[in-house]
C-alpha cells in the first residue's frame, strides 16, 4: 500500500512518527504492528485498516497447520 501510493519509508514513518527502521521492519514481517500503529498506517495511507493485510486465500498456502 505504501509503494502503490508512491511514500518512502521514511515519508510514512515521518507522517506517523516512528523511526523509519521499525517500518522496515513491520514490513518484512520481522515486527508486529501494534493495532494503534495500523490504524496510524491507514490514516496516513488513506486507507482501511484490512487494506493492509492480504486476503485469507493468499494466506492459506502458509498454514500448514491445515494438513494436520
Amino acid at each position: 500500500m505504501r509503494k502503490e501510493r508512491g511514500y518512502s519509508q521514511d515519508h510514512l514513518a515521518y507522517s506517523i512518527p516512528i523511526d523509519r527502521a521499525h517500518v522496515g521492519l513491520i514490513e518484512n514481517g520481522k515486527s508486529a504492528a501494534s493495532i494503534i500503529t495500523l490504524v496510524k498506517f491507514a490514516i496516513a495511507l488513506e486507507c482501511e485498516v484490512g487494506d493492509l493485510f492480504p486476503y485469507v486465500e493468499d494466506l492459506r498456502p502458509y498454514a500448514d497447520w491445515l494438513e494436520e
